[in-house]
């Protein structure tokens, strides 16, 4: 029945095809076809292409170590890496990542850093970098406050002591101090 609905055209491929797995005591025919048809029309994976993205994949200007973390992880799943794939994934990680300072911790930590130790140190360096920047903006506002009042002091004394020597020349050459209206 499936054959019949797929068409002539499947129907011919499917002729040419063999099933490419293991036979089970209870297969039908059903399963064997479906079997058979996914094996043929399943995209292949060209596992040196995939390493090759894998490896080109560097930490973009706006991502988090987390989201960088877990694209890496998703580029991971069609490299074949099989059981060194944390190891892979956290040394793409520390030759990739953005920050300097971070990837020097890691390089420090050796052959006992884990996929796992690696992310938890990541996510604490980048919290107490924003931390950081949080306090340096609180005090480069408070400071560019602060030499706002002082310029603007020093604006009010300047024109204070123009005004005051411009009355001072208009009573000595007795004419109307600016600003006198009669």
């Amino acid at each position: 029945l499936l054959l019949h609905c797929a068409g002539s055209d499947v129907q011919d491929i499917f002729s040419t095809l063999t099933d490419p797995g293991p036979v089970g005591e209870g297969d039908t025919e059903y399963k064997k076809a479906t079997r058979t048809l996914d094996a043929y029309f399943k995209p292949q994976v060209n596992t040196p292409f995939q390493r090759h993205v894998f490896r080109q994949a560097k930490q973009e200007k706006d991502e988090t170590v987390d989201q960088y973390l877990t694209r890496l992880c998703q580029l991971a799943e069609n490299c074949v890496f099989g059981e060194t794939k944390d190891e892979q994934i956290r040394d793409q990680f520390i030759d990739k990542c953005r920050s300097h300072n971070l990837r020097k911790k890691l390089l420090r930590s050796g052959a006992t850093l884990t996929l796992k130790t690696t992310q938890e140190i990541a996510r604490a360096m980048e919290d107490a970098e924003k931390h950081a920047k949080s306090i340096e903006n609180d005090f480069k506002d408070a400071a560019e406050s602060v030499n706002s009042v002082a310029t603007r002091k020093k604006f009010y004394s300047e024109n204070r002591r123009n005004v005051i020597v411009v009355a001072k020349r208009d009573i000595l050459e007795k004419r109307r101090p600016l600003g006198f209206v009669p």
